[in-house]
């Protein structure tokens, strides 16, 4: 299987009925964004390693069968040090498909050293979760189902909230894109008994990063 191949492989159980996306379809949108970002922020990244680094930041959980996703809190419990190494383990093993510069292209993504690493950290929590909301206010469920049981809209949502602030904080650069999105679910967040804890992280990002 090539790489083009790997990247139409299908997540399941996420927001179902209307998350059977390709992983491919993540990665387009990621690409997307970052020219957008790019442009938005003025930031003087080389557009070709961008766009190889978002190329590869999942390429591991396309090798493997039992990725934990990020939204299941209880698998992902005690599993942090597994996950990262069957990651490993799958890059290796595509390393010797493909050579040792795709390994070293996703290492350069995993440890996090680089500012264009953080730049598309940022990009993929961002946009993936930016996703989820937009589905989410679609369907206009109270109940969404996830691996086959319901959970609470609010639940997906604070999580959602959560992670658009995490990832700024791994890349303040961006706190003024993030503050805007955030603002703008303030009706949603209102609705599910979220402002306050909206509110919150608005603030974490504020007191994070300097004031532009």
């Amino acid at each position: 299987m090539d790489l083009c191949s790997k990247h139409m492989t299908i997540r399941y159980g996420l927001l179902e009925p209307f998350y059977h996306q390709p992983v491919r379809d993540h990665v387009e949108r990621m690409r997307g964004f970052a020219i957008k970002l790019i442009k938005d922020l003025n930031i003087q990244f080389d557009p070709t390693e961008v766009d190889a680094l978002i190329m590869a930041h999942d390429l591991p959980e396309l090798n493997l069968e039992n990725d934990i996703a990020c939204w299941d809190q209880e698998k992902q419990k005690g599993t942090s040090d597994i996950k990262e190494k069957t990651e490993v383990e799958s890059m290796k093993h595509l390393a010797t498909q493909y050579g040792d510069w795709i390994f070293d292209l996703w290492n350069e993504y995993s440890e996090q050293k680089t500012e264009l690493a953080k730049f598309v950290k940022y990009m993929d929590r961002y946009e993936d979760h930016n996703f989820f909301v937009g589905k989410m206010l679609e369907s206009g469920d109270r109940f969404l189902q996830t691996w086959g049981k319901p959970v609470p809209a609010s639940e997906h949502l604070d999580f959602a909230l959560t992670r658009f602030v995490k990832a700024t904080l791994g890349f303040p650069t961006a706190s003024k894109i993030t503050r805007e999105r955030l603002e703008s679910l303030r009706a949603i967040a209102t609705s599910h008994g979220l402002e306050k804890r909206l509110d919150g992280l608005l603030a974490q990002i504020k007191n994070h990063t300097p004031c532009q």
